[in-house]
Parts: structure tokens; sequence; C-alpha cells
């Protein structure tokens, strides 16, 4: 093996003991190979393009930790594996759904064609002249229904 320390550690010769050799390890290192990690912040602490910074055991906190994942902006938690949902307050109105995109919020309305706005709270020139058909539907039937009944009864007077 022409280089039997491991980690980007050195390796010096040394005749003093049995394998001819010795390994000085990188910081976070151990073993007589150098193969253990110590490290506190090791390649899979943080997710999601988190950095993981290690922390001076003085100011460790509650829990014991002696680290902090500085997340992107997209991204929270202790190992940032909680994704930011920036819906958390926002109410969109008639049946509308709230979605993260770009980190930044939008409500879609489910019904374009009846409902716009940034909530979803702006009925359309469309919805507007269903519900003005509606009433006059509803008006000129119950002008129908009036006159019938007007006839039947008049009718059954002569």
């Amino acid at each position: 093996m022409s280089q039997p320390c491991l980690n980007a550690a050195t390796c010096f010769p040394d005749a003093t003991i049995p394998l001819g050799y010795r390994c000085g390890c990188q910081t976070g290192f151990t073993g007589s190979t150098c193969e253990n990690d110590e490290r506190i912040c090791k390649d899979n602490t943080c997710w999601n393009n988190g950095i993981c910074i290690e922390v001076n055991s003085t100011t460790v906190d509650n829990n014991g930790t002696t680290f902090y994942c500085n997340c992107s902006e997209s991204f929270t938690g202790v190992h940032c594996e909680l994704k930011v949902n920036l819906c958390v307050n926002i109410t969109c109105q008639n049946h509308g759904i709230c979605r993260t995109v770009n980190m930044s919020w939008s409500c879609i309305c489910l019904t374009p064609s009846l409902y716009c706005g940034n909530y979803c709270e702006i009925q359309t020139s469309a919805l507007k002249v269903k519900q003005a058909l509606s009433k006059s539907f509803a008006s000129v039937a119950i002008v129908a229904l009036v006159l019938t009944c007007s006839f039947v009864i008049i009718m059954d007077i002569l």
C-alpha cells in the first residue's frame, strides 16, 4: 500500500512501531490510519445545500448542539430539513390554493374564469354576467309563475 494513511493524513516513517509508519491525522480524524471521522460537520450534517458551521464549546445550546446549519433561504430546521412555507399566514379566497414558488407565494385560483386577483378575491366579469343572468332568469320565472297562477284563477272564476 503506497499511502496507508487515510483522509488526507500525512504518513511519517517510524521504525519504533510495528507498522513502520505513523499517520498525522487532519483535525477531526482519529485511528492508526486516520480512518475514524470524528468531525462534527460531516458531509451529511446539513441537507439541501446547507453549510455546517462548528460552534465553540462555550456557546453550546441546551440540546448539546455543537454546530449549526446555515440554510439556504428555501429551507430551515436544525439540519435544513424543512422547506420554508411562505403560505402559513396567507388565506386565499373562493377556494384558491396558496403555493410557494421561487421564495414567493401565490394564490392559484381554481376557477380562474370566475375569480382572479392576488387572493382570488376579485370576481371576473364572466361571473358578474352569470350572476346577473341568474337573477334575470329567476325574476322571469317568478313573473311567469305568477301570471300562470293568475290565469288559472281567473279562468276558474269565469
